[in-house]
């Protein structure tokens, strides 16, 4: 069985999806990476706690914008602090793999380009668990 078709109108299912989805990640990890060099530039604080910081500031704003954008005609499937919760579940998810790819890329990276590379791999996990587990439309029956 060939699964390249069922693949490729998934891939287009999600397209305009993703990639407003892309945009509102892009405002959210400048919002993010502003924060953390402030944070480690100016106020002097160790990479981790600042990358914790700024990542849940960043989900909050996330979650509001993609509630009200990219997901709005499945965000009244569930209340607003139902979904926010599974969000920020789906958040924390993306914070451990934020947090340990940065931590891992800070030994052969400087502090901004780790965080950056840090925002790429989360990226792919927040889409797909959002999709899935906060914005998706319950079955009825």
């Amino acid at each position: 069985m060939n699964p390249w078709p069922a693949l490729i109108d998934t891939v287009r299912a999600h397209a305009g999806r993703f990639l407003q989805f892309g945009s509102i990640g892009a405002a959210n990890a400048v919002l993010d990476f502003g924060l953390f060099l402030g944070f480690v530039q100016y106020l002097g604080w160790h990479p981790v706690p600042a990358n914790v910081t700024s990542y849940m500031i960043a989900v909050a704003n996330s979650y509001v914008l993609n509630r009200a954008i990219t997901f709005r005609a499945h965000s009244k499937t569930r209340g607003f602090f139902d979904g926010f919760l599974r969000f920020l579940a789906v958040g924390l998810i993306g914070l451990a793999i934020s947090t340990a790819t940065l931590f891992l890329f800070l030994y052969i990276l400087p502090p901004a380009v780790a965080k950056l590379a840090s925002i790429l791999v989360t990226m792919l996990w927040n889409y797909a668990a959002s999709w899935l587990l906060v914005f998706k439309q319950r079955q009825s029956g």
